[in-house]
């Protein structure tokens, strides 16, 4: 069974990625978020969403962002303070 799409579009549209598509995963964990380019910027109701998706699949994949570290490290502080994993699995 394949899972469908929620399109959810920002109320306040001046950032040309305003129209957010959350694809889930799987049935049971994660969500693709399509339509966000977090180096162009991301607005609080985009924000929102993306947030709202993490909460309701628990796992998001942006995928394609082409962002620095100082960008990436910015976004993911608005989700929260960033901790550090030592455990590191792969050895990378």
């Amino acid at each position: 069974m394949e899972a469908s799409a929620t399109v959810r579009e920002s109320p306040a549209a001046p950032l040309p990625h305003s129209t957010v598509r959350i694809v889930p995963s799987t049935e049971a964990i994660g969500a693709e978020v399509h339509g966000v380019d977090i180096a162009a910027g991301v607005d609080d109701a985009t924000f929102n969403t993306i947030f709202d998706a993490l909460h309701e699949y628990s796992v998001i994949v942006l995928r394609s962002q082409h962002i620095t570290p100082a960008q990436q490290l910015a976004f993911t502080k608005r989700l929260g303070d960033p901790r550090t994993s030592f455990y590191n699995r792969y050895g990378v």
